[in-house]
């Protein structure tokens, strides 16, 4: 009989309960959540499908600290995973708790978001070490994300036996995909996110831009509004044609709309623990360009679909779109690679590396690793 499986999460989204919900097809799965949304994405993040996932949130119990006891008390046999090495105080109490039951959780692991102060810097990558070290020793493994993230967390101090690359993929239903596989004239560009300057890049991709005309590209905007800071760039440096701020979408509308309307993704990011939006891009048919910086340049390196940039680059940024411009062609091979790799990010196969994973971990690393099948270049 398979163990009970426990997900300990912040607030449930499709990219983190998509493979959770399919291993509750086989065995019982619990979704712990801290809360259910965020102020940030309460408005354009839907309820995922949680399937038969049983699904708690720690912040509506009246007394949290009694609640957690009593919970892991009841599924101290259980294969636990946690999102993160206990940066919140639910989440510390549970590795408490965890350490008094001998639980060896499974950690879903971003990497630490980067300051733009070298002294910051210094003193955050000191404090991680300090934690990830400290846990070390009953952490079962840690799901890493991407080939980045395994460097990063075997650099603080995690061993290689427990350090195993992960990504995130969409929750939602797949969009289906144009009959017929064409590019428009102007290329269209799409950017999903928020107006983050630094660590979005957006001051990288917006001076990028300079210079393109809408007759060579369109470039939309979809999370950013007519009112913020990129609209008000555009109207200055007459890209209003390029540049079009389309204001924020339902989570659930924007991998059909990528599919529908669109040829390549931009993600400029000088940091994303993953970068959601490639994945989304890849899954909806189109290509995209991403930042060495992004765990989800492993989707882009494997499939063939885009062209990974150097983070915090101008001119790395807008070389990649000129080759897109100049070599329309381009786009349309990686449509192509999206289509033929896509069905990697469904969750139902992620669902069977955590399973590898979970036989690894429980077999005290003698059972074979697991195999990270998104990796392989097509």
């Amino acid at each position: 009989m398979k163990k009970d499986v426990v997900l300990w999460t912040h607030i449930p989204s499709h990219h983190t309960i998509g493979p959770f919900r399919e291993l509750a097809n086989s065995r019982n799965v619990y979704c712990m959540c801290r809360k259910a949304t965020s102020k940030l994405r309460g408005d354009i993040w839907k309820t995922p499908d949680f399937g038969a996932l049983r699904v708690e949130y720690l912040l509506e119990k009246d007394d949290v600290k009694a609640y957690i006891s009593d919970f892991l008390d009841k599924t101290s046999d259980a294969v636990h995973f946690v999102a993160g090495f206990g940066d919140l105080p639910e989440f510390k109490l549970f590795w408490k708790g965890a350490k008094k039951r001998k639980i060896n959780p499974i950690v879903i692991a971003e990497r630490p978001n980067p300051q733009r102060s070298a002294l910051k810097s210094f003193l955050r990558d000191a404090y991680y070490s300090y934690v990830v070290r400290s846990l070390a020793p009953m952490t079962g493994a840690a799901l890493c994300m991407g080939k980045i993230g395994v460097d990063a967390y075997r650099a603080l101090g995690l061993s290689g036996e427990k350090t195993l690359p992960y990504m995130y993929t969409n929750g939602l239903p797949f969009p289906e995909l144009p009959e017929k596989i064409e590019i428009g004239t102007p290329l269209r560009f799409v950017y999903v996110g928020g107006d983050e300057k630094w660590r979005k890049g957006l001051d990288v991709l917006t001076e990028a831009l300079r210079g393109f005309t809408p007759e060579q590209l369109t470039f939309d905007m979809i999370g950013i509004g007519p009112d913020s800071w990129v609209a008000d760039f555009a109207r200055a440096n007459a890209l209003e044609g390029v540049i079009r701020p389309l204001g924020k979408m339902q989570s659930d509308e924007i991998a059909p709309k990528l599919a529908r309307d669109y040829d390549v993704l931009v993600l400029s990011s000088r940091h994303d623990g993953w970068g959601m939006t490639v994945s989304e891009a890849v899954l909806s048919g189109i290509g995209a360009l991403v930042t060495d910086k992004c765990a989800s340049r492993d989707v882009v390196e494997a499939s063939g679909a885009g062209r990974v940039m150097t983070a915090g680059s101008v001119e790395s940024t807008r070389a990649a779109i000129r080759l897109c411009v100049d070599s329309p062609e381009t786009a349309l091979a990686w449509k192509e690679k999206a289509r033929a790799y896509r069905d990697d990010l469904r969750p139902e196969k992620l669902a069977g590396y955590l399973e590898e994973t979970v036989e690894y971990v429980e077999s005290r690393y003698q059972a074979k690793k697991p195999n990270p099948y998104w990796l392989n270049p097509r």
